[in-house]
């Protein structure tokens, strides 16, 4: 008899495990309608957000989180996350301000309690009363610097990041020894729209420093390889600002990014950078000079690029550190 309790007790132990098992989400999978986890965070996951979605997951976030991504109409219903059990106060929020309302963000905020919200989008600096959902969750990360912006105690400001498949099935900040001493075989190189601001006289002042390749219709695995190859990448300002994903991406893969603007423009944009030691000019004719000597000084190039790179992984542990404190400090 108590043979045919101890044979039933394990074969029960080993169903509940293999129900439990079936039960956990991967990371990166969107959850299914009988995926039901109790025990880890959910990542509720705006559609539209697409860009940085890669950079913001795979160095920001924890790597066992289950992600949920609604179609757009869903996204702003409560009833969309009704059947995940304890959702509520375990989630994080990502949502982009360029497609939705203030209202049913903030609706859905206040009922997910998410104790840590992502504000992404939002290079127009008009949209500053959706700081005002840093006061219901306990992080509030955002993109872009707006100094007439209203900044709470609890948020932080966090790097652009960079395209969705740049760094594929790895971290940005793995391998720096090796992207340090990578041949660079070309001294510049802008990849994007050439048209815009003032980017036809970046591309006039300095074509002649070459080799060098700029333009646009570059595959998103390309402009890893080519930042990679490249000593420096010029940043013309875009439609909006400054700021672009281009300095990240940049100095992510070990290239000295090279910034035109006044000291005033460039405070308001990287003030809450960390002192990136990209290059830094007022004009692109002073940049011209400025490459122009470097280039005779191979070594301080070198250490440049060390900075670059060790500025780049200390920026994601910093924003990482702080996510992580939000998560599991209570």
């Amino acid at each position: 008899m108590n043979t045919d309790i101890i044979f039933i007790s394990i074969i029960l132990i080993i169903v509940l495990h293999i129900l439990y098992s079936s039960l956990k989400t991967n990371r990166g999978s969107q959850p299914k309608n009988n995926d039901i986890t109790t025990t880890n965070l959910y990542v509720i996951i705006d559609p539209t957000v697409t860009w940085e979605l890669d950079f913001i997951l795979n160095e920001l976030l924890p790597t066992d989180s289950n992600i949920i991504i609604p179609n757009e109409d869903e996204f702003t219903r409560f009833s969309t996350y009704s059947r995940y059990i304890n959702l509520t106060s375990n989630n994080v929020l990502l949502y982009n301000s360029n497609k939705h309302d203030y209202y049913k963000i903030s609706s859905l905020a206040t009922m997910l309690k998410p104790k840590v919200i992502f504000h992404l989008a939002d290079d127009k600096g008009n949209k500053e009363k959706y700081e005002r959902l840093a006061l219901i969750t306990k992080l509030y990360v955002r993109q872009y610097n707006h100094r007439n912006y209203v900044s709470y105690p609890n948020t932080v400001h966090m790097p652009l990041g960079y395209k969705t498949g740049m760094f594929q099935n790895c971290s940005s900040t793995d391998n720096m020894y090796k992207k340090l001493y990578l041949n660079r075989t070309m001294v510049w190189s802008f990849i994007g729209d050439v048209s815009k601001q003032d980017r036809p006289l970046l591309v006039e002042t300095l074509k002649d420093i070459s080799p060098n390749i700029y333009g646009s219709g570059f595959p998103t695995s390309s402009v890893k390889y080519y930042y990679e190859k490249s000593i420096f990448t010029p940043n013309g300002k875009g439609w909006q600002v400054l700021d672009c994903f281009r300095l990240y991406e940049a100095s992510a893969c070990g290239s000295i990014p090279v910034v035109v603007a006044s000291k005033d423009e460039i405070q308001d944009n990287f003030q809450y950078e960390n002192s990136p030691p990209w290059i830094f000019a007022t004009n692109w004719t002073h940049a011209h000079e400025l490459i122009s000597n470097l280039l005779k000084k191979p070594n301080l190039i070198f250490e440049t690029r060390k900075k670059v790179l060790k500025w780049w992984k200390e920026r994601v542990k910093g924003v990482r550190d702080r996510v992580d404190i939000a998560l599991y400090n209570s």
